[in-house]
């Protein structure tokens, strides 16, 4: 019966839904870390919120107006990263952004499974491939990140780089012909250009 009467709403009417949900988020939001702040003379520390109002903006455009799968990606990521930076710009966590950082990497990959999601309705192999490698990358991220690989990251990537770049090629190569024997995979040309 809801999802009868949800029907017979006009685009802009769920439009208008859609942006009062946003808006009512991000106003929770604010209100979860105000209540969280012991010393409200320095609430506003003005970048994190641009970022995460650019991505609410950029999100609702592109679900709304353009349907464009890579500004639906751009406006998760912002938003996921101005929540993130507003966390660690209160000093809600003992760690820091110099430790943190690897957790963008980590938003990436929510980012684009959510536009998968919402492209194709279910998890597609060339949108989840990538996401678990971003996951991985920022696991090793965090390694260094911590400090529990005692060894820099330049040291590091000087000894591991060749290898990684060798092996990221082989699964290139074999996601390749995995996708070239399955056609079901393979995103149609037209599909990928209307991007709708």
């Amino acid at each position: 019966m809801i999802i009868e009467d949800m029907r017979k709403l006009s685009n802009s009417v769920l439009n208008i839904l859609l942006a009062c949900g946003l808006l009512f988020v991000f106003g929770g939001f604010l209100l979860f870390v105000y209540a969280l702040e012991n010393n409200h003379e320095h609430f506003f520390k003005f970048w994190p919120f641009f970022i995460m109002i650019s991505g609410i903006i950029i999100t609702y455009c592109s679900v709304t107006l353009f349907h464009k799968t890579h500004l639906l990606f751009v406006g998760i990521m912002l938003a996921l990263s101005g929540c993130f930076s507003i966390f660690v710009a209160r000093d809600i966590t003992s760690l820091g952004l110099k430790e943190l950082w690897p957790v963008f990497v980590f938003l990436a990959a929510i980012s684009l499974v959510c536009s998968c999601i919402y492209r194709f309705r279910r998890a597609r192999p060339n949108y989840i491939v990538p996401a678990v490698a971003m996951v991985l990358l920022g696991c090793i991220f965090f390694l260094f990140s911590l400090d529990i690989v005692k060894m820099s990251f330049v040291s590091f990537m000087v000894i591991a780089g060749p290898f990684l770049l060798f092996f990221s090629g082989i699964g290139v190569v074999v996601f390749y012909f995995v996708q070239s024997s399955h056609k079901e995979l393979v995103v149609p040309e037209e599909e990928a250009d209307n991007d709708e």
